[in-house]
């Protein structure tokens, strides 16, 4: 996460501010298969989040964020979890999440999301 990144309710703003948006079209078609399969397997390791690429208001990539799938209790914020996370590219968004996971499992919260079957 970038040193510039500041804290927001449930997450983190980018430095400039302003509020980022999922992807809406790929700047390189090449790159939007990449940018899936990154996803793809983020979430496959972390399945209690969305994962998305943000881009600005001009279409360029970034940044990365995560959702969690459900709502988080009182007791879960008080012990460092939090709803959702950004970050500036995928490995340190990554991290992020990895420390979400060691937090829940010190606390003995789960972190799986129970989707539809």
């Amino acid at each position: 996460m970038s040193p510039k990144a500041r804290p927001s309710v449930g997450g983190y703003l980018p430095p400039s501010g302003r509020p980022l948006v999922p992807a809406q079209r790929p700047v390189v078609p090449f790159l939007a298969g990449v940018v899936a399969r990154q996803i793809h397997a983020i979430e496959q390791t972390y399945p209690a989040w969305l994962v998305i690429r943000l881009v600005d208001e001009d279409g360029i990539p970034a940044g990365w964020a995560a959702t969690r799938h459900a709502e988080l209790t009182e007791a879960q914020h008080t012990a460092g979890l939090v709803p959702s996370l950004a970050a500036d590219d995928a490995a340190d968004l990554l991290a992020a999440l990895a420390v979400q996971d060691e937090i829940a499992h010190q606390t003995r919260y789960a972190t799986g999301w129970e989707g539809q079957a």
